[in-house]
């Protein structure tokens, strides 16, 4: 019954991680689909400056001649250079300012009269009367009708920055519009002088000679009372402005159909190419809805492809990936994220696809994983970019060549300054690649678009990035790099150095073991790093009661007041210890995975057979003398195990021979493989095989016989060189 359950929790375990990479696969393929621009693509590629490849290009339709962005923003720039502003005519501020010409001029007649007050007007203003009243009402109507002429020419004020030479404008007066210029209007700067000239004019000259009149009427200051009339509207100027961008038309002619666009062989010159431009932008926007639906159900089978291509590689070469809803998970976040951010780039022609550092992808997986799914899984990402990406194979070449480098200059990540090493090499690859192709395609130095580098070293600089990353996705998805696993080989960790001085027989073993285990792995495969951190804290609990292990002890042995079973449970619970300080100290779960998992679910072999001598007749509880497990999880555990068994079982040795190492060696193996240790770890015989061999000959080369010294003989000589 206890098998049927088991077995039924794993085949429940394994159809739904059948059914979760099902499920993930759909998800991330389908909103890629849906984030795929909508547009038809143009199924030609084309180059400044390159020959044209292709058959004869004809029209099949006709399609407007596009300007070129370049040249559209210049006449938007000669537009608002030229743009003559519109001045709105303001009727209200006419009747204002009449009012307050008459208010201030009564004020300014009667402070003049204050100040002349007791001389005597008459014979001054006999040639024109003899009241000072009507001279003041004859100035006052003079001065608004001359006012009224100017605001019926137009009154403007102008800032001190225009350049009132040759300035053109328009008034728009209600509805209507029309040209004008400074010749035909007034301006605030010269309306004082002018008005007052104009008002003299209406007078007899004895009044005009008359130095006091003259007084009177230019200390009247017009242009501090009146207001100009027409007047810059910020607003309008502004709405006309957009109006006449907005109106610019974006085409320079069109092509009729049947139209020969090029020939094949022909050389894409300026014009040509602002003419495929035009029908690839024409082509791109023009499908119905029946195509667009064509367009998604074509997008989507393409991609399908690729989902397929890259789960039968992972399937047939990398299980282990599929096997693992984390691994998958983070495989296919990474083909989203930069498909994703490379369909959103694509929309804005403002910024170039090759900003976005498509190499961090086979970096991570490289981290992670290895070399070949990392360049599998990048070659998928940049596959499906390439349909939205400007000149696919071009993109796809450059990006393919890069993402080779990457991995092979990174290699391993032990060292946190290489990713500035691999930033470098990606760099100069850009850099070499972009070049030779555009001195291909453009023939020449002066036609190259030095700007496109720019995005290149921005690319560049953003692996950088690659660093948070690696430690973020370490954090979500429980994986480990090899500079996290430097960082903890350090014997400097508090663990490491607490176990070191505590218990430095254990401290010791754990050396000696890491040293093996690390051996055996580079030959027999897994990660050596990996056991090597493992195999230092596989033994970290023994901390805790070091004096309980034989290691550690210098004549003094407890057990000996203790009966087999608690003996057998402080053994045990070195294990336990260990995982619970390796979670105090926040160890990544698959170095904790060896403190659990180097025993297994063996017996503390010695206790447990005292026990069976001392008491033949008596039950014995199995369950106090067995490690609580699990058996290894991978081949990694499994060669710790294998390494931690040999290394105890050999100072138990009386003789160091490659026979009686062999023996001891295939006899703790063969033990662990009989008892069902491996059986959760994909290791085959054959690599079985090559880790006893190299076990025996690491040991051998440990405990070789030394060579011992002969004496030397006294000679005559050597009395007198004693002398």
């Amino acid at each position: 019954m206890h098998f049927e359950t088991k077995a039924m929790k794993i085949n429940f375990k394994k159809g739904f991680l059948r059914f979760y990479v099902v499920a993930i696969f759909i998800l991330v393929y389908g909103a890629i689909v849906l984030m795929y621009p909508k547009e038809r693509k143009f199924e030609f590629e084309f180059k400044a400056g390159a020959p044209w490849m292709h058959e004869d290009l004809i029209a099949e339709y006709d399609f407007p001649i596009l300007k070129s962005e370049t040249r559209i923003k210049a006449e938007k720039d000669s537009l608002k250079d030229n743009f003559a502003p519109y001045y709105v005519m303001d009727s209200s501020a006419v009747s204002a300012s009449m009012d307050k010409i008459r208010t201030r001029f009564l004020l300014h007649w009667n402070n003049f009269i204050k100040i002349n007050s007791g001389q005597s007007f008459a014979a001054e203003f006999n040639a024109f009367t003899a009241k000072p009243s009507v001279l003041r009402d004859s100035v006052l109507t003079v001065y608004l009708s001359e006012s009224q002429k100017i605001y019926d020419a137009g009154l403007i004020e102008l800032a001190d920055s225009i350049d009132q030479t040759d300035y053109q404008f328009l008034i728009l007066h209600e509805t209507l519009s029309y040209a004008a210029t400074l010749d035909a209007i007034f301006t605030m700067q010269d309306i004082n002088a002018h008005i007052h000239a104009k008002v003299l004019t209406h007078f007899p000259e004895s009044l005009r000679n008359n130095e006091r009149f003259r007084d009177l009427i230019n200390d009247f200051p017009v242009s501090d009372i009146i207001a100009p009339n027409l007047v810059y509207d910020k607003l309008t100027n502004k709405k006309l402005l957009n109006e006449k961008i907005e109106n610019l038309s974006i085409s320079s002619g069109m092509v009729q159909k049947g139209e020969l666009i090029l020939q094949q062989g022909g050389i894409v010159d300026a014009q040509s190419y602002i003419v495929l431009n035009s029908l690839k932008k024409e082509f791109e926007s023009s499908a119905s809805i029946t195509n667009k639906g064509l367009l998604i159900l074509g997008i989507s089978l393409l991609y399908l492809a690729t989902a397929f291509a890259l789960f039968m590689f992972l399937l047939n070469f990398k299980p282990k990936i599929l096997n693992s809803a984390r691994s998958i998970s983070f495989v296919l976040l990474q083909v989203l994220v930069f498909s994703g951010l490379a369909m959103l780039v694509s929309r804005n022609p403002n910024i170039s696809i090759y900003v976005i550092p498509f190499v961090i992808v086979p970096m991570l997986v490289q981290t992670f994983f290895d070399d070949r799914t990392a360049l599998f899984v990048h070659i998928i990402v940049i596959m499906m970019v390439g349909f939205v990406a400007p000149n696919g194979f071009e993109f796809v070449f450059i990006q393919m060549i890069a993402g080779i480098v990457a991995v092979f200059s990174l290699k391993n990540i032990q060292q946190r300054k290489r990713m500035f090493v691999t930033a470098f090499y990606v760099l100069l690859t850009y850099a070499v690649l972009f070049f030779s192709l555009q001195i291909m395609y453009r023939g020449g130095l002066p036609h190259i678009n030095w700007v496109d580098f720019a995005w290149f070293s921005g690319s560049a600089l953003l692996i950088l990035f690659t660093i948070p990353l690696i430690w973020v996705y370490e954090k979500i998805f429980g994986f480990i790099s090899d500079a996290t696993l430097m960082e903890l080989t350090d014997t400097n960790h508090p663990l490491l150095r607490k176990l070191a001085e505590k218990a430095p027989g254990s401290f010791q073993h754990s050396m000696q073991v890491a040293n093996l285990a690390e051996a055996v792995g580079r030959i027999i495969g897994g990660n050596p790093l990996l056991i090597r951190t493992g195999a230092l804290y596989h033994d970290i609990g023994k901390a805790s009661a070091p004096e309980f292990f034989v290691e550690n002890q210098s004549g003094f042995n407890p057990h000996e007041q203790l009966e087999f079973d608690e003996s057998a449970e402080i053994i045990i619970s070195h294990v336990t210890r260990g995982v619970e300080m390796a979670k105090k100290a926040k160890l990544p779960e698959s170095v904790i995975d060896f403190i659990r998992t180097h025993h297994g679910i063996g017996k503390a072999q010695y206790f447990y057979r005292s026990f069976l001598n001392k008491y033949p007749d008596k039950k014995i509880d199995e369950a106090k003398f067995t490690y609580p497990g699990p058996s290894p999880l991978n081949i990694e555990n499994a060669i710790l195990m294998m390494a931690d068994s040999i290394e105890a079982a050999t100072r138990t040795l009386k003789e160091y021979t490659e026979e009686s190492i062999a023996k001891m060696v295939n006899s703790i193996i063969d033990s662990q493989l009989a008892a069902g240790q491996f059986d959760n770890v994909e290791i085959t015989l054959r690599k079985i095989s090559w880790a006893k061999k190299v076990f025996t000959e690491k040991l051998l080369s440990i405990y070789h016989t030394r060579i011992e010294y002969p004496e030397l003989n006294k000679t005559e000589s050597n009395k007198e060189d004693a002398q």
